[in-house]
């Protein structure tokens, strides 16, 4: 069994397990951004690569599994790692391949769970969706779904702050320690669940004037990664990563065409 590593003197450090985002914005391009942005070490093991810019996933290519799992058991044994962030999975044969090589890990893990329109993480063939629920959501000590992931869990639409509020419950219920239900897709102010055993807390952001914002959601996570990584409670991790998100999402950040993509160097707050 192993305990995360402590190095003294060293920087807390974060493993990301997660398809590679080319344009930068989210995915484990992101998601090192993120880290570096808040003080915190990033390592980082690609499920697939990808063919997307600001705006679209083109394409999805999955890696092989037993690849994935052999890099993060190698940084598991051999390297300090306080805390883990799960992403993107495509298949339930990667999902068991990480499972597998988190076998003997204690850390916190934050887990991610994504859907493109363009792979079958949509979970229409139903192994993967079974695979989270039965066995990554129990392993999640948070869980960060947006409204289409956890849509697609729970297996109806959530389009509103009450059915939110049941569904972070519900997938609290499977086993997470504690529930993010990221609802910046509905209309107005953005507005997140917060489920824990014990409580439930609504959490309001700022709607900016920027056009679609790629890189939020993924920013959010490996916030909430880089807390627990520093010994944070989830749920107060939860709410300073809501915070360093709405920080960034102020800060204008537009590259390539007009794309408008998360400010990660925004994510950082002077006073934390």
């Amino acid at each position: 069994m192993h305990e995360a590593k402590r190095i003294t003197d060293a920087a807390p450090a974060v493993l990301t397990i997660a398809e590679s985002d080319p344009s930068g914005a989210g995915g484990l391009q992101g998601d090192l951004a993120t880290l570096a942005a808040i003080g915190v070490y990033g390592m980082a093991v690609p499920t697939a690569l990808t063919n997307q810019t600001g705006g679209a996933v083109h394409g999805v290519y999955p890696l092989e599994p037993k690849v994935a799992a052999a890099s993060i058991s190698s940084l598991i044994d051999e390297m300090q790692v306080d805390a883990v962030k799960i992403g993107a999975l495509h298949s339930a044969d990667m999902g068991r391949a990480v499972l597998g090589a988190l076998r003997d890990y204690r850390g916190p893990v934050v887990l991610d769970p994504v859907t493109h329109r363009v792979s079958r993480t949509r979970y229409k063939d139903g192994a993967l969706r079974d695979l989270l629920l039965a066995e990554l959501v129990p392993r999640a000590t948070v869980l960060t779904p947006n409204l289409n992931a956890a849509s697609a869990l729970c297996r109806h639409p959530i389009t509103d702050l009450e059915l939110m509020l049941a569904a972070a419950d519900a997938l609290q219920r499977r086993g997470a320690r504690c529930v993010l239900l990221k609802g910046g897709g509905l209309p107005g102010d953005p507005v997140d669940a917060l489920v824990t055993a014990e409580s439930f807390a609504v959490i309001w952001g700022t709607r900016h004037d920027l056009p679609r914002t790629k890189g939020g959601g993924s920013a959010i996570s490996t916030a909430i990664a880089a807390a627990l990584a520093r010994g944070a409670d989830p749920r107060d991790a939860c709410v300073e990563a809501r915070v360093r998100l709405d920080q960034a999402l102020a800060t204008d950040h537009v590259v390539g065409r007009g794309t408008s993509t998360i400010a990660h160097r925004a994510l950082r707050l002077s006073a934390v």
